[in-house]
């Protein structure tokens, strides 16, 4: 009852009555404009759909990764495995990772190689901001998914004199980190650079029961074993403005990450590991006033080496010793026609991507595997009603066409398909303080590679997996009745057929497997409350029911897994002079490790402060993280650490 009166408490703020504080003379605020959107770049005043922006402010914490502040938003989980740089991945509205596209800037990071991207390999330093799409994806963004899209915005040129940051940061675990960014332009030229260091031992405190849960004399305490992790990553991007109409960008993004791979019942002597390294390269063109036209051509290669190394068998169900090789390679271009009472555009994304995979041990993962696709998308943006009524109706083609070397799909070594999915967005502005939205589309997605055939440590692959499908829906509106208040709601529902969903057995053991039908729906509120001059809160939560349909009785009619039912994040912030000190917390509740709800997870709070004094070009912050020393399993068997304490200084010029 206790957690029921703890839901009730939380939604009933969420969905508070509108405290306007009394108008009062505000101090004088120093705003920084962000960079204008180019061509190609999403224009957020021609999408219909959810949105959310994470703002530089919040990118340059440096006690947590990626993923922790993208689940601060609504519609938003995370979870992660272990300790501070392992896997770490999103859900959004009650879709996987893999069903999550993350793009950076524009190109999709996903691919049938490497479908589930790990954010904790993404560097928040080589970020400007960050937008979050629910559900409904813009034109822009050439590919669709079931969950919607995570859009990077990396580091853009600098606007006026070049600055220089630096920061440097130390913490509990023996946890330390590097980081240095530089941005400069010379005439039509302009130069980013930025790099990082990162290292931990992890060896936080855990509670190992000993895989007897219900035999607490045998627990004990132990530092956890094997889970040291290093990162290293650097980005690059040089530009030139050929004149006012056509500009070109080369960007290259490079990271590097050896991580202990910790065993269930954390074997002291586990020597297991996986190291990983990746680079992106995109070079992007742009050309405007090409006859009534304005166009995006862009050239990306993606790549990324990973080895896996357990040949004692110490983590996985069978010695392995496996490298594979994922690469994309493709040509993105997109054409725009403004008219007096629109925007007509097109996108079209070719892309090939493979996985070749080798294991010195067994010969069960030795193959080559490649997908060739072609994508495309047509919408028209129109504006109705002095522009405060936006449609945009749209449809995308999806063609594949895969082929499979030493190992089959389905008893096949081929696989071709072709899909279409239409989307309508509908946004009014009923005035200057309410606009209503609703959105809703259809969207399919291929198994990923790794999920038909890779088999690594624990995680078994399943080649029977067939195409999944969706269809979204929503219904929302931003509220806006002051310059101190602000509300964004949304009523959302998602039907889905052949689900996949990752799998896990009580010795966690985990299987991609199609679920069969999976029907989600689900309330997100978020609140922005300005207090006073100094003080802000904000509140966000999202209430969600999912159900699977399945003919197995003793799956019908369960929750996927997963997949919080109740989640919320709240912050409060205080800022005056050179001092600015927040508290958050994050809350989840309700979820399952596996398909037929036996392994439940508890439920948990998990708070966090920090504060921050600015002197000169100076800054120092200190964070204190999971405050109440909670033990928070993702993963069953996998926790995440404890209390821990993080000091930094910054540097901008």
């Amino acid at each position: 009852m206790r957690y029921l009166h703890l839901k009730i408490c939380v939604l009933c703020l969420a969905l508070s009555p509108i405290f306007v504080v009394a108008d009062t003379e505000l101090e004088t605020i120093n705003v920084i404009a962000e960079d204008e959107p180019q061509t190609g770049d999403v224009q957020l005043e021609e999408h219909a759909g959810s949105h959310q922006r994470i703002k530089k402010i919040e990118l340059q914490r440096q006690d947590v990764n990626l993923g922790d502040i993208l689940a601060n938003e609504t519609g938003v989980q995370f979870r992660q495995v272990g300790g501070l740089g392992a896997l770490s991945t999103v859900t959004m509205r009650g879709a996987s990772s893999a069903q999550t596209g993350v793009f950076l800037d524009g190109i999709m990071l996903n691919s049938a190689g490497n479908s589930t991207i790990d954010l904790s390999m993404l560097e928040l330093l080589n970020l400007t901001s960050v937008d979050i799409y629910r559900s409904s994806t813009p034109a822009q963004l050439s590919n669709a998914n079931i969950g919607g899209a995570v859009n990077l915005n990396s580091l853009g040129p600098a606007n006026g004199n070049p600055n220089t940051s630096a920061a440097i940061t130390g913490g509990s675990f023996n946890t330390h980190r590097v980081q240095f960014s530089h941005r400069s332009s010379h005439n039509k030229w302009d130069v980013v650079a930025a790099a990082s260091r990162e290292a931990s031992d992890n060896s936080f405190e855990l509670l190992n029961n000993n895989a007897t849960p219900l035999n607490p004399n045998d627990d004990t305490i132990e530092k956890r074993n094997n889970a040291q992790v290093t990162k290293l990553s650097a980005l690059s991007r040089i530009g030139f403005q050929w004149s006012r109409d056509a500009r070109s960008d080369f960007l290259l993004q490079l990271a590097g990450r050896d991580l202990g791979i910790p065993e269930w019942l954390n074997a002291e002597k586990n020597e297991a590991s996986y190291d990983t390294d990746s680079a992106e390269f995109q070079f992007v063109n742009r050309f405007n006033g090409v006859g009534d036209w304005n166009t995006s051509l862009s050239f990306f290669q993606h790549y990324q080496n990973n080895h896996y190394l357990d040949a004692l068998s110490q983590v996985g169900l069978a010695p392995q010793d496996t490298r594979s090789e994922v690469k994309t390679t493709g040509i993105k271009s997109y054409w725009e026609r403004i008219g007096e009472s629109g925007t007509f555009s097109f996108n079209a994304s070719v892309r090939k991507e493979t996985l070749d995979s080798e294991d010195a041990l067994t010969l069960t993962q030795n193959y080559s595997v490649s997908r060739r696709s072609i994508s495309a998308s047509m919408q028209y943006a129109l504006f109705a009603k002095d522009t405060r009524l936006l449609v945009t109706p749209s449809i995308r083609m999806y063609m594949v066409d895969d082929d499979f070397v030493g190992i089959s799909r389905l008893t096949n070594n081929t696989h071709t398909d072709t899909k279409f999915s239409p989307q309508l967005g509908v946004r009014y502005t009923v005035n200057d303080k309410l606009t209503l939205r609703s959105s809703i589309g259809k969207f399919n997605r291929e198994p990923a590679f790794a999920e038909l055939f890779g088999s690594r440590g624990l995680i078994v692959g399943n080649s029977n997996l067939l195409p999944e499908a969706g269809v979204n829906a929503d219904i929302g509106f931003t509220l806006t009745p002051n310059n101190r208040f602000q509300m964004d709601a949304s009523l959302f529902g998602s039907w889905r057929d052949e689900l996949i969903a990752l799998l896990f057995d009580s010795q966690g053991v985990g299987r991609s497997a199609n679920v069969g039908e999976a029907q989600v729906f689900g309330l997100e509120v978020g609140n922005n409350y300005l207090l006073s001059d100094q003080l802000s809160l904000r509140f966000n939560t999202t209430y969600q029911l999912s159900r699977n349909i399945a003919d197995n009785p003793a799956l019908d009619n369960r929750e996927l897994p997963g997949e919080a039912r109740l989640s919320a994040h709240t912050k409060l912030q205080y800022r005056k002079d050179n001092i600015r000190t927040w508290f958050e917390s994050n809350y989840k509740s309700d979820f399952f490790y596996d398909q037929a709800n036996l392994l439940p997870s508890e439920s948990y709070w998990l708070h966090s402060a920090g504060i921050e004094y600015q002197w000169h070009d100076f800054q120092i912050g200190v964070t204190a993280n999971n405050i109440g020393n909670d033990a928070i399993q993702d993963y069953n068997g996998f926790p995440r650490p404890g209390r821990s304490y993080f000091i930094s200084l910054n540097y901008k010029l």
